[in-house]
C-alpha cells in the first residue's frame, strides 16, 4: 500500500469484506456483494485518520476513523457525477443537477446500509441549510477500539458523551 494517511484504514475495510459485511442476499437467497457500499468504506478510510497515526505529530489530540467531507465530496472523488457534455449550457446544468441528486440518494441508501451492517456509525447529522455535512464514524475495529474511537470523537467534536 502507500504511505498516505488512510491506507491502514483500507486494509480494516477489507477485513469487513472478507467477514461478509458488505454481502447482501438477493431474492434468490444468493450472497452478492454491494460494491456501492465496498466503494463507499473504501473512500472514507482513504480519508480519515489511521488509529495507527494519532500518535503522530500532526494528529495528535484528533479524531481517528471519523468521515465529515459529506456527499458531494465523495460524489466528485468517486467520478459519480461526470459534467454533461450537452451543447445547451441551460441543459447541461439540469442534467448535473439530476444526476447529482441521484448519487446523493444511492449514497443516503448505501450509509442506510452500512449503518445496518455496523460498519459507520453516524455522530453528528447533517444541517444542509448550514452546509454543515454529518460526522460518520467508521467502525473499523473490535468493539473495544470502536467505543474508544468514538470516546474519543465525541470529545474532539464536542458531542454529548456516550450512553452506557
Amino acid at each position: 500500500m502507500t504511505e498516505q494517511m488512510g491506507y491502514r484504514n483500507v486494509d480494516r475495510v477489507y477485513a469487513l469484506a472478507s467477514q461478509g459485511k458488505f454481502s447482501k442476499t438477493d431474492e434468490n437467497g444468493k450472497q452478492t456483494l454491494d460494491l456501492l457500499a465496498l466503494s463507499m468504506m473504501t473512500y472514507m478510510a482513504s480519508k480519515v485518520i489511521d488509529k495507527e497515526d494519532v500518535d503522530a505529530v500532526v494528529y495528535q489530540d484528533r479524531a481517528y476513523w471519523c468521515y465529515w467531507e459529506g456527499w458531494d465530496k465523495m460524489i466528485e472523488g468517486m467520478g459519480m457525477v461526470i459534467a454533461s457534455k450537452e451543447h445547451d449550457l441551460d441543459t447541461a446544468a439540469e442534467t448535473t443537477m439530476a444526476r447529482t441528486r441521484t448519487a446523493r440518494n444511492r449514497l443516503s441508501r448505501g450509509a442506510k446500509f452500512l449503518q445496518e451492517q455496523g460498519c459507520i456509525k453516524q455522530l453528528k447529522a447533517p444541517i444542509p441549510l448550514a452546509g454543515k455535512n454529518a460526522i460518520w464514524l467508521l467502525l473499523l475495529g473490535n468493539e473495544r477500539e470502536n467505543r474508544e474511537a468514538e470516546r474519543i470523537a465525541r470529545l474532539y467534536f464536542n458531542l454529548p458523551p456516550m450512553k452506557a
